[in-house]
């Protein structure tokens, strides 16, 4: 990213933009039953599990 746009990222949700911020809290992360780990894995996020793939 190209310094001069630094300038224009709303760091803290208050500005002008109209794009949603969201805040995400990371829990633990879980082999799946029958998969490869390298492949995918759950993660706990916002007290929900979330399936991550590998790409």
């Amino acid at each position: 990213m190209p310094e001069k746009d630094l300038g224009q990222i709303d760091w803290n949700g208050k500005g002008p933009s109209t794009q949603k911020r969201d805040n995400w809290s990371y829990g633990e992360v879980h082999a799946i039953q029958n998969a490869d780990v390298s492949d995918s894995v759950a993660v706990e996020i916002n007290s929900e599990y979330r399936i991550a793939i590998s790409r």
